[in-house]
């Protein structure tokens, strides 16, 4: 009820820009990565210090280390745009969200038979009311943002996993599959 009381377009424009946001961090460590074993092939070895062949290797590097590091800020700019557009998108979202709950509530609770209000205290109604306001406002934020920024992060682990070795995907398949049988077992039991 809480993603649905945002309404879908809203949800679905909050979840593409997690995922933006996202692609443009593990493409910053991928370029980043890429950047260094470049630099690292391109860096001139003690054999090679003939003064012609030293002076075109600088040359180049100087020239790629320069585009490189223009990349490497048009993706951190970038990235810092979409944080900070996706931040206000999600606020709107949780702020238009909490608007429609409470009203829904509200309309519930005006709504209720004369039984409900002889059997149930004022008092009680409101501090329910409240309560469950309080949580709505106050829990349910962080806990979303950490479980929506956890999951297209664990998917972006795996997916740059299966880019850059296809085999690791058997181990990374076996732990995900014991951190699920621990959460399977350990939530019942701590309850």
């Amino acid at each position: 009820r809480y993603i649905a009381s945002c309404g879908f377009l809203s949800f679905l424009n909050v979840a593409v820009l997690f995922i933006l946001t996202q692609a443009l961090i593990s493409g910053g460590s991928y370029f980043l990565a890429y950047w260094v074993n470049i630099a690292q092939t391109k860096a001139p070895s003690p054999e090679q210090s003939n003064s012609s062949n030293v002076s075109q290797i600088l040359e180049y590097n100087e020239d790629t280390k320069n585009m490189h590091i223009f990349t490497y800020s048009i993706i951190t700019i970038a990235c810092t745009v979409i944080v900070c557009i996706r931040s206000y998108a999600f606020c709107s979202m949780l702020l238009k969200s909490s608007q429609t709950l409470h009203n829904n509530m509200f309309k519930n609770v005006i709504g209720g038979t004369m039984h409900f209000f002889n059997t149930n205290p004022q008092g009680r109604i409101i501090n329910r009311f409240s309560q469950d306001m309080g949580t709505v406002d106050a829990v349910l934020p962080p806990v979303a943002i950490d479980t929506i920024q956890l999951l297209v992060s664990a998917f972006a682990s795996v997916t740059l996993i299966a880019i850059v070795n296809y085999w690791l995907l058997i181990p990374t398949v076996v732990i995900g599959s014991l951190c699920y049988g621990l959460r399977a077992f350990c939530i019942p039991t701590m309850r």
